[in-house]
């Protein structure tokens, strides 16, 4: 109903993501909305690309999600997400680990949570989901 809702665009997004289609459009206006390159979005716009198979227009904007060359949040649990689309299994349970130390939310839904689905068969998410109390 708000064009101008950047959470609106985001979830989207999202659920466009879901269904295998690449967002560009919505990344975009989400890019607009919120005046241009903040990290939070770069990530998104990574894991957008990542999830779409284009790892290397995943992998320009992580350099600088990473590097922290604008201000402003990425939280540890959506870099588990992005590299858990990048396929790079390692930072996304080096990322989980930050997100659980941190006492971040999201981590508690990291079991059905569909972006994360790719670290199941990993003998390293039994153990974090066992230090989340998540097992019983």
């Amino acid at each position: 109903l708000d064009p101008w809702s950047y959470t609106a665009h985001r979830q989207l997004q999202k659920a466009l993501l879901f269904q295998w289609r690449f967002p560009g459009a919505e990344t975009q206006r989400s890019l607009e909305i919120k005046g241009g390159r903040r990290r939070r979005l770069l990530a998104e716009v990574a894991k957008s690309y990542a999830s779409a198979g284009k790892i290397a227009e995943a992998r320009a904007p992580l350099k600088d999600v990473e590097n922290e060359v604008w201000p402003g949040p990425v939280r540890a649990d959506e870099l588990a997400v992005l590299h858990t689309a990048l396929g790079d299994k390692d930072a996304a349970f080096r990322f989980l680990n930050q997100a659980f130390d941190r006492r971040l939310t999201r981590i508690i839904w990291m079991k059905p949570d569909p972006e994360l689905d790719a670290l199941h068969p990993d003998v390293r998410f039994p153990g974090i989901v066992a230090r989340l109390g998540l097992d019983r």
